[in-house]
This record gives structure tokens, sequence and C-alpha cells, in this order.
């Protein structure tokens, strides 16, 4: 059951994309509060191409229900108000073949019948989400 959520949840938000380069992930309002320029420098380096095994010494992925297609990440600022930098991103599983991604049908096929190779270190990045300020917050 698990896996069928995951699998209507990508669908639904990649039904839109006709290719990988055309992915768009929902964008949020500019930042309102500064953030450290260390922090800015680290937003600065994401960017498709990136594995996720890349992203995971700077950034955390967020918890929750997460898609294999697009998960949530946080950069810590430590911000003294208990709020992060959260961020989306888009990824392809580095076995899918682009032509395979950037087919929905084909696309959903291939995701269900390699289920184990979700959410591996060398899934590439193909879109990244506009960064927003949220609050932590923990189960």
């Amino acid at each position: 059951m698990r896996a069928i959520i995951f699998y209507l949840f990508s669908f639904a938000l990649i039904a839109q994309a006709g290719a990988a380069d055309s992915f768009r992930l929902p964008s949020h309002p500019p930042f309102t509060n500064a953030i450290s320029a260390s922090a800015q420098k680290l937003l600065g380096t994401l960017k498709p191409g990136m594995t996720r095994a890349q992203l995971k010494q700077h950034f955390g992925m967020d918890g929750g229900l997460q898609s294999d297609i697009v998960a949530r990440y946080y950069l810590d600022d430590k911000a003294a108000d208990g709020t992060v930098i959260m961020f989306e991103l888009a990824f392809r599983p580095a076995k899918m073949d682009a032509a395979t991604f950037a087919d929905t049908r084909k696309q959903a096929d291939w995701l269900t019948a390699h289920q184990a190779d979700w959410f591996q270190p060398d899934d590439i990045v193909v879109a990244v989400g506009t960064p927003y300020i949220s609050r932590y917050h923990a189960d």
C-alpha cells in the first residue's frame, strides 16, 4: 500500500512534465529574513546533475512522507528562532534512462518494477525548487 501511495504522489507531481529538462517544482516566496553568508553559499551549490550522496554532505533529508522522485531537504542555518531552510528536489533514479523518465507512463511502469532502486545514493537531481524558510519540528 505504501508503494502505491508513493507511486500516486510521484505520478501526480510529474504528470505535467513533458521531459526531464522541463520538470518544474512549486515556487515559494523569497526569503523575508536574512540568512548567513555560509548558508547562501551552500544553497548556491544546488544544481541539476548532483547526486543524493553529494547532497548528503551538507543537507539533510526532511522526514515525513517522501516520494521516490520528489523529496524535501533542509539546511539548518542554526537560526535562534528554530527555523531551517527547506527546498524540494526532483530526482531521476540513476538506473532509469532519460527517455523513460521523460515518459510518465514508462516512468510509472519502471518505478513499480524497480522499487529496490528507489532512494539510491547515485540518484540524479533533475530540478531544484526555490528554498524557503520553515520552522523546524519533530514528531
